[in-house]
């Protein structure tokens, strides 16, 4: 990845640049992090696809490192853009994420935020939210896990 310049004034010319750059980097190292976070999920076990533990991690850790490269307010801007961006469904013959997958990604793109904002190894500290069902996820298309609900 580019280096960045340092992080400007929030809300400032020179942050919106700033972010727009940062936006272009994540996109294109979001890929990168898909592929780890699937081959990590199949080594452990976890279910994979939409809405699953692997899913979670990948939220988890992508919103991590984001905001470890870029800070906070820029990682929480990406992932809330990519969020609420519906370009992605324009051209494929799907429907839109449900309502509960998005507010999902919303929980897991926090969590990953507040790991990146404390220092810690990224992948080390959403597999421990995984494992703990800290994160939010859908086992196997079943039960919600939400980690604000007691099990």
């Amino acid at each position: 990845m580019p280096d960045l310049p340092a992080l400007p004034d929030v809300g400032s010319a020179q942050w919106l640049q700033f972010a727009d750059l940062a936006a272009r980097d994540a996109r294109d190292h979001a890929p990168d992090v898909t592929e780890f976070a699937q081959t990590f999920g199949e080594c452990h076990g976890w279910s994979t696809g939409p809405d699953s533990r692997t899913d979670a991690f990948r939220h988890c850790v992508w919103s991590c490192s984001m905001t470890q490269r870029f800070g906070g307010a820029v990682a929480q801007l990406i992932g809330s853009g990519h969020e609420l961006d519906p370009r992605p469904y324009a051209d494929l013959d799907r429907e839109m994420q449900p309502l509960r997958s998005h507010s999902m990604d919303f929980d897991n793109n926090a969590i990953g935020r507040g790991f990146g904002e404390s220092g810690v190894d990224c992948a080390s500290a959403c597999e421990n939210a995984v494992n703990n069902d800290v994160l939010t996820h859908y086992e196997d298309g079943g039960g919600y896990t939400d980690p604000d609900v007691a099990h």
